[in-house]
């Protein structure tokens, strides 16, 4: 995350970033139950 800070100059929040990837990580475990699923029924 400090990378991908840097690289946009230090102008976002990191506690906005960590609350971006949370909610990234939220909605995309669904995403991969659902594929991981549909891999194991084929």
């Amino acid at each position: 995350m400090a990378s991908r800070q840097a690289l946009g100059g230090f102008l976002s929040s990191q506690d906005w970033m960590q609350r971006v990837l949370d909610q990234v990580w939220v909605k995309a475990a669904p995403i991969q139950e659902t594929k991981t699923r549909e891999l194991v029924t084929v």
